[in-house]
């Protein structure tokens, strides 16, 4: 058998969203033939899918793909995919007129949007409150399907009383969804509040109309519309 040379990847170094600092390798060929069958894929295939892709291009050995938030793992897939396929990405937007008009974007220019009012730490008492931690990248995929998923439980990383801190995996599941039903719907807005502004992906879209002229402005925000 012939031995043929191995071939060597550039690695590089990212900042993700949430301050983490990864190190990462381009896609290979092998890893791209994977990500040309996406679009065919369910949306459950679609989260494992991409978790095994970035999983296996971060070369930092302490990093678990699979524990990142989910905007640090679409932050790092858009990152992986402009060093291996390109920076620019086309896409399809539609004027009021009816128009569609093809344009394209540079992963460059990805923007994170955060609030900064934004707290992990929700006090909704004097003396209670709860640590909040980010979804998943499953569990957010999962709520592009189904809108009614309920993702809080998932999220509670620990509960504050009084002085003690309580992790939630030492609280059965089903004690914890008593606790959150018996919270007032405005306390319970508060840990909505968490979702609601937590750091987003935003890539800004400007193009004119080529049919009415109209200028046109759009942002993309979706993971869904990342991944393709």
């Amino acid at each position: 058998m012939t031995k043929l040379p191995v071939i060597s990847s550039p690695t590089y170094t990212e900042t993700l969203p949430s301050g983490l600092v990864v190190r990462f390798r381009p896609f290979l060929v092998k890893e791209h033939k994977v990500l040309l069958t996406l679009r065919d894929a369910e949306l459950s295939e679609l989260s494992e899918t991409i978790r095994e892709l970035v999983q296996v291009c971060v070369q930092s050995d302490s990093i678990d793909v699979s524990k990142l938030a989910h905007f640090d793992v679409a932050y790092l897939f858009l990152k992986i995919r402009a060093k291996s396929i390109g920076e620019n990405v086309s896409i399809r937007v539609k004027c009021d007129c009816g128009n569609s008009i093809d344009t394209e974007y540079s992963i460059e220019d990805l923007k994170i949007r955060k609030t900064d009012a934004h707290s992990k730490v929700i006090m909704l008492d004097a003396a209670s409150g709860v640590g909040m931690k980010y979804p998943s990248l499953d569990s957010a995929i999962a709520l592009i399907d189904d809108e009614e998923l309920d993702i809080v439980p998932d999220c509670i990383e620990y509960i504050v009383s009084g002085e003690d801190i309580i992790y939630a995996e030492d609280i059965d599941r089903e004690e914890l969804l008593e606790w959150l039903d018996s919270l007032s719907f405005s306390q319970f807005a508060l840990i909505e509040s968490f979702f609601k502004t937590s750091p987003t992906i935003v890539q800004e879209i400007d193009t004119d109309c080529d049919k009415c002229g109209n200028h046109i402005h759009t942002e993309i925000t979706s993971l869904y519309n990342f991944f393709f």
